[in-house]
């Protein structure tokens, strides 16, 4: 019997994967939610079990695994879609993202060329995107220091504290930006930083364990 104050819990695996140590949950108050996420998500509604907790035991629940609709943008229609996910999965889907941003804004040592106009063009024109950033010259040295001579004009400040900008090392920028878009996106009901393609392709990575 399902009362008031019951959570629905729904556990899963990769495909293939043995190991429970592998195995994801995800939880709601409202059974609404579950049905959408399983239908969004592929599985069949109709053959998975759906444990009911009785939430009055004080049943401990991780808030990064509780089911809350998300807002997400089509890159290729711009549509907005409402998905019915977890923090847990739309921050791992960001943190790919984030990751294969930084993985393209690593060029060759041309690109510390600073003095040369083509190159400034281009790293403005990089910089000049959102969540986008030349990470050469955000690289540091052993000793802390910067290995751009043309770090101060090229490298995008992520806080003002008392000594002044702080500078981001690496592509610390990319994953704080896109972070706080996240948590401005979730507080606001706006759309993620990320598009539901990106959404879509990581949640079928986790599915077939391809990480």
């Amino acid at each position: 019997m399902v009362n008031d104050n019951s959570i629905f819990k729904f556990k899963f695996k990769p495909l293939n994967v043995k190991n429970d140590n592998m195995e994801y949950e995800v939880f709601t108050d409202n059974r609404k939610f579950m049905d959408i996420f399983l239908r969004q998500h592929n599985f069949n509604i109709d053959n998975v079990h759906i444990e009911i907790i009785d939430g009055c035991n004080g049943y401990n629940v991780n808030e990064v695994d509780v089911l809350s609709p998300f807002i997400f943008r089509s890159n290729k229609t711009n549509e907005r879609f409402v998905v019915v996910s977890t923090s847990r999965f739309v921050t791992d889907a960001i943190e790919n993202v984030c990751s294969c941003i930084s993985d393209v804004s690593l060029f060759n040592d041309v690109m510390f060329r600073g003095d040369v106009e083509l190159i400034d063009v281009i790293t403005e024109m990089i910089n000049s995107l959102p969540y986008a950033a030349v990470v050469n010259h955000a690289l540091v040295t052993d000793d802390g220091e910067f290995v751009s001579q043309y770090w101060e004009r090229y490298t995008k400040s992520m806080t003002l504290c008392t000594d002044g900008w702080q500078h981001p090392m690496g592509d610390e920028y990319i994953y704080e930006m896109m972070f706080e878009a996240y948590t401005s996106s979730t507080e606001f009901k706006r759309p993620q930083p990320i598009t539901i393609e990106a959404y879509v392709r990581n949640f079928r990575e986790t599915l077939l364990d391809e990480f």
